[in-house]
């Protein structure tokens, strides 16, 4: 008995559902209470201070305004470590969905099944989505926007879905500036894989896709006002993130990020099938008949290239930077293994479908376990709560005071210490950047975190007579490596500062 549209429909939906709420459960299952990440603390204090309008000296404007604008709706209701970081488990589970789309849409649905397995069983997806973190909600978007536009291509301008396809990109790019680069390779990629096609098909429809661009702009229109603003260019911003990206070299991150391949960048599976994809886009090129039936393949396989490259030639590596090219590669992979049995019978596609999740769920397993590991151990590492619990007493100390407080340490653990002690931090440079910050900060009451083993610049007993202050120890942690002292800004016998004319 055939299948109605409607049956059809119905069990699509279930396995919407299913892939949303059986990543949203494993996901949520791993999420901790440990102390908040470097980036994590960034966007919370920033949007605290628009709650409360307190200090957030580490969120610079090349920084994503989307995140800080998620986590204060998130404030309004809850600020523990665990119950913030449902923002990544909610829009992790979102991407998986949208991974889905796309590949049932460009390839088949046993394709988009082996995918979002194989994707979001990854040791990449696993460690990086249960955190208050931006790339793989970022890449989800993405993958949103592309699922629209293929759907436009392929309705020859018909599907008016494309409209849609604005807010995901608008949303991609505020919550992760460097989607930025992804979004060009996407337009770039279209036009010269999907645009002479799409003139020739019959009836083809434009103005959709131009109102989709002219409703894009208008959301970029707050970033871009923003950006004249402070830089006097539209790109200002977006170099000045390049800039904060901290590679040492141009191409450095590409170096690394073909090294970690296949194992270290997202898992054993996930890394050969992304090799694949590459492999798979470069034959669909230069093979004519292919590029004509698997124009799809051919696109997306185009973009993760274009957008990995880019990637890894303007930034340092982190494997969460590239998750949406792999993710891409990954599917293209599968795909292209898919199409060469396209002519072969069915039970061919079955056992190969059946073969890649077989394999899958026994590394999915250890994945798990592995992360689970992880994030129990990020609970119990000592050295980030013992900052957690320096700055608590730094707040507590210091809650009395109105006027507020000020606390210099080291980089590595100043969003954190920003978030628990609800101080200005402050990077300790040399004692002249030091007294220069004084005049804003010395009706504060003003403190010097210390790690003994770390060579940064500190402010120590050993050298606060150069920086002209004086030192009481208020906290010394388990194992003594980490030390909180109140700076006294007056020590006895040294004159009070006074800045002179030339703002020394």
């Amino acid at each position: 008995m055939p299948i109605s549209a409607f049956q059809k429909s119905l069990i699509f939906g279930v396995v919407l559902v299913f892939i949303f709420s059986s990543s949203f459960l494993v996901l949520w299952s791993l999420v901790g209470s440990q102390p908040l990440g470097h980036d994590e603390a960034v966007y919370l204090t920033e949007a605290r201070s628009w709650i409360e309008n307190a200090p957030a000296d580490e969120f610079g404007i090349y920084r994503p305004i989307g995140m800080p604008g998620f986590a204060w709706f998130i404030l309004q209701l809850t600020d523990s470590e665990k119950d913030v970081r449902m923002f990544g488990v909610f829009f992790s589970a979102i991407t998986l969905v949208f991974l889905f789309l796309l590949f049932q849409r460009t390839a088949s649905l046993w394709v988009a099944l082996a995918t979002v397995l194989l994707v979001g069983t990854s040791p990449l997806f696993l460690r990086e989505a249960p955190n208050f973190l931006n790339d793989i909600p970022s890449a989800g978007m993405l993958f949103a926007a592309l699922w629209l536009l293929w759907r436009y291509y392929k309705t020859a301008g018909q599907s008016k879905a494309i409209y849609i396809a604005a807010p995901f990109t608008a949303l991609a790019f505020y919550l992760r500036y460097g989607a930025a680069a992804s979004l060009g390779v996407i337009g770039i990629m279209s036009a010269l894989i999907l645009f002479p096609k799409f003139v020739n098909k019959e009836g083809s429809a434009f103005p959709p896709l131009g109102k989709t661009i002219a409703f894009f702009i208008l959301l970029m229109l707050p970033h871009l006002i923003q950006a004249f603003q402070v830089y006097g260019n539209p790109t200002g911003i977006l170099t000045k993130s390049a800039s904060a990206a901290g590679r040492e070299y141009l191409g450095q991150g590409l170096i690394d990020f073909i090294q970690w391949l296949p194992y270290t960048l997202a898992g054993p599976l996930v890394g050969a099938a992304a090799i694949t994809g590459v492999i798979v886009t470069f034959v669909i090129l230069f093979r004519k008949n292919l590029r004509q039936n698997h124009e799809g393949l051919l696109w997306l396989g185009a973009i993760g290239i274009g957008v990995f490259f880019l990637t890894g030639l303007l930034i340092h590596a982190e494997p969460r930077y590239v998750f949406f090219p792999v993710a891409l590669l990954s599917g293209v992979g599968i795909s292209g293994i898919y199409m060469l049995l396209e002519h072969k019978p069915k039970i061919l596609h079955a056992g190969f479908m059946a073969l890649i999740m077989l394999t899958t769920l026994p590394f999915a397993a250890i994945h798990y376990q592995q992360t689970d590991t992880f994030f129990r151990a990020k609970e119990q590492d000592r050295l980030r709560n013992v900052y957690v619990q320096a700055s608590e007493i730094i707040h507590n100390d210091s809650i009395q005071e109105k006027s507020g407080c000020a606390v210099w340490a080291i980089t590595t653990y100043r969003p954190a210490v920003s978030w628990y002690s609800e101080c200005n931090t402050l990077k300790v440079a040399d004692p002249q950047t030091f007294r220069k910050q004084l005049p804003s900060h010395q009706t504060k009451t003003m403190y010097s975190i210390v790690r003994t083993t770390s060579r940064d610049p500190q402010i120590t007993p050993e050298n606060a007579e150069n920086f002209g202050v004086s030192l009481t120890e208020i906290f010394r942690g388990a194992g003594e490596d980490v030390i909180v002292y109140r700076i006294n800004y007056q020590k006895p016998g040294v004159p009070q500062y006074i800045p002179n004319q030339a703002g020394d």
